[in-house]
């Protein structure tokens, strides 16, 4: 084991710290952006997303102590609605937490044909009020997904089971859905710009683009609109050594129809 994570190569952690909680089992694990991990931990009647940083001390900036609790509740009329376990959750490449919940029974005063919903966290653990107006998105409830996957930057891939009747006997079918978000978050500027990271820049006569498998085309121009050549091996993209230095501007176009358009400069 690396001794030099957590406690000997190891994180434990019994009890949601200042909230009283302990949990009952890890649901999920994922890697941020920084190679930080996220955790989500469901309780009887919690549920909780942990932030631990690369070393494995928890980050001090997520929540309260590195944990938040996702059981969120409101007030509808007299009764209060809340959920109850985050089934799945996924990590943006700016760092924001998608979250797949299932409600509990509570949910059918919001909306008698869901019971799973998704909502989306800020990087310190905060409800990010520019998804959906800080609403949960609800799930149509023949769905019972399992596996949430964020395809940059507006689609969702959801795993798990569905079903053409809501009365027994279910007919439960293995279902992938693919869903578009693109009605729910606008895609502004710095989304945009989020979904690559394009390096270095200034650059010599390569760069690197991540996420490259989310390109379908990419394209170099100069600042007169003219195409230059470049190579694409992988997620580098080679130049030709004589271009000459100054502003240029690297157009990509997304499976997913999204155009993303970064200025670079040549050294």
């Amino acid at each position: 084991m690396d001794n030099s994570f957590g406690q000997n190569g190891i994180i434990y952690y019994d009890k949601i710290s200042l909230m009283g909680i302990a949990p009952n089992y890890i649901s999920g694990l994922k890697i941020g952006p920084n190679n930080d991990i996220f955790i989500s931990i469901n309780h009887a009647d919690s549920c909780f997303i942990l932030n631990y940083n690369a070393n494995g001390t928890l980050n001090q900036n997520f929540g309260i102590n590195g944990a938040v609790k996702t059981r969120f509740t409101e007030v509808i009329g007299t009764n209060t609605v809340f959920m109850s376990m985050v089934k799945d959750f996924d990590i943006q490449i700016d760092g924001k937490i998608i979250l797949l919940e299932d409600n509990s029974l509570a949910n059918n005063i919001i909306n008698p044909n869901s019971n799973q919903v998704l909502i989306r966290l800020n990087t310190n653990g905060s409800i990010d009020t520019t998804f959906n107006n800080g609403k949960r998105i609800n799930i149509d409830k023949q769905y019972g997904f399992n596996f949430i996957k964020y395809i940059a930057p507006t689609h969702l891939y959801l795993a798990g089971a569905s079903t053409s009747t809501l009365t027994p006997p279910y007919d439960m079918i293995a279902t992938v859905l693919k869903y578009n978000l693109s009605n729910v978050v606008g895609i502004n500027e710095t989304d945009k710009q989020t979904i690559l990271q394009i390096y270095p820049n200034p650059f010599t006569n390569q760069l690197f683009v991540n996420n490259m498998h989310e390109v379908k085309t990419l394209h170099l121009f100069d600042v007169l609109g003219k195409q230059i050549k470049i190579n694409v091996q992988g997620n580098t993209v080679f130049t030709e050594a004589t271009l000459t230095s100054g502003l240029y501007f690297l157009k990509a176009q997304l499976k997913n129809g999204v155009t993303v358009t970064q200025k670079v400069v040549k050294e």
